[in-house]
């Protein structure tokens, strides 16, 4: 069997470059443009996942110009072709480029936006569990005082309340001396407020606590996909910029 010779290795070499580097152009910007199903513009969530999807799957087209140019280039060692595509491809290439480096300014701007959103979200969520702890601490306060009020009112309702579980026998000799010492009655209700006032302060300690963790854990994920996106971003367009315009110098040079 005769050894192929490079002559007539290049037209094989050529098209297997250019059809697998169709294949990865077309494959990837498939990917884009399908899988964010349904298209919500006006979401910046969704348009922060979308510019991301974008970046990630960046570098498939890229390779495929290469290959795409690589097999022009082959079959230009042994035939004369059309420069058409080729000049195309490197003007797509040119395109992409600036479509990277607006896609940085793009992405950071719906990272701000969401990041903002988020923050409000937490501080809507902060004040209503204040609330909520405010409303549950001063409703427990009131019963307990409406409750001390009406057993001091009457022993038989205190020997009810100790059959029935609802306060001890100790409670209820306490109750008996504050009908004789009211000082101690206003003694033992500002104790009750100091207890619900450490309850609301502990309560109120973790909702910071929860609070900050999670600002912190948000402005992190910010910068992270900042950095992430927007140097691969800038890679990209690097790259693209690289491959259009050294190839349409170099297609100016030979002409």
């Amino acid at each position: 069997m005769k050894d192929l010779s490079s002559r007539q290795l290049s037209p094989l070499i050529a098209t297997t470059f250019k059809v697998v580097g169709i294949v990865m152009v077309l494959a990837a910007f498939i990917d884009m443009l399908v899988l964010p199903i349904p298209y919500v513009f006006q979401d910046r969530e969704w348009l922060l996942g979308f510019t991301t999807q974008i970046v990630d799957r960046g570098i498939i087209p890229l390779l495929g110009f290469a290959l795409f140019l690589a097999g022009f280039w082959v079959e230009s060692l042994t035939t004369s072709s059309s420069r058409l595509l080729p000049t195309i491809t490197l003007i797509a290439s040119c395109i992409l480029s600036a479509f990277y480096l607006l896609l940085i300014v793009l992405h950071v701007s719906n990272v701000s936006s969401v990041q903002a959103n988020q923050l409000e979200a937490i501080s809507a969520r902060t004040v209503q569990a204040e609330q909520e702890i405010e409303t549950q601490i001063d409703t427990q306060l009131g019963q307990r005082r409406t409750l001390i009020s009406q057993l001091l009112e009457s022993p038989e309702l205190r020997g009810q309340a100790v059959e029935r579980g609802l306060i001890s026998a100790e409670d209820a000799a306490v109750l008996e001396q504050f009908e004789d010492d009211p000082q101690q009655l206003e003694t033992y209700l500002q104790g009750l407020e100091s207890q619900a006032e450490g309850v609301r302060s502990e309560q109120q300690s973790e909702i910071d606590d929860r609070r900050e963790t999670r600002i912190s854990e948000i402005k992190n994920d910010a910068l992270k996909s900042n950095l992430r996106i927007g140097l691969s971003s800038l890679l990209l367009a690097i790259g693209y910029g690289v491959v259009g315009w050294t190839g349409l110098k170099w297609f100016r040079y030979k002409n």
